[in-house]
C-alpha cells in the first residue's frame, strides 16, 4: 500500500464508526473514529517506527481481540493498545481526503503468517 493518509479499517459499523491504522506524517497512527468529524475522533497512538519505510512497499497488520489491539508493520510489533470503544464489525481499506492510494494483497483471516514479499504501505 502506498500511503498518503490511507490504511486499514476494522470494527466498522459500515458508516462513521471504526478504527483506523495508517501512516500519517511519517508516523504510524491508530485512531478510533466515533463519528463523522475530527471532534469525534480519538488518536489512540501515534508513533515513529524504524520498521516503517515511507515511499516503499510495507506490510501492515492489525490483530483485534476483545479490548486489545495489536498493530504491526513489516512483521514487527509496533504497539499494543487497550481500548473497548468499538466491538466487532466490518474490515476494509480506507483513504482520507483527496488521497490517491495503492493497495495490494489485502487479506482478512483469523491468522495471517509473515509476509512473503513486501507490500507498499
Amino acid at each position: 500500500m502506498l500511503f498518503r493518509s490511507a490504511g486499514l479499517v476494522f470494527s466498522s459499523d459500515g458508516d462513521q464508526k471504526h478504527y483506523g491504522f495508517y501512516p500519517s506524517a511519517g508516523k504510524l497512527r491508530l485512531t478510533r473514529f466515533d463519528g463523522p468529524n475530527v471532534f469525534t475522533w480519538t488518536i489512540l497512538k501515534d508513533a515513529d517506527s524504524e520498521h516503517y519505510k515511507p515511499g516503499d512497499w510495507n506490510t501492515i497488520k492489525v490483530r483485534h481481540e476483545k479490548g486489545l489491539i495489536h498493530c504491526f508493520v513489516n512483521d514487527q510489533a509496533i504497539f499494543k493498545i487497550e481500548d473497548n470503544g468499538l466491538g466487532e464489525g466490518h474490515v476494509g481499506l480506507a483513504k482520507f481526503r483527496n488521497t490517491e492510494a495503492e493497495f495490494r494483497n489485502f487479506r482478512m483471516a483469523k491468522k495471517i503468517g509473515r509476509a512473503s514479499c513486501r507490500e507498499r504501505v
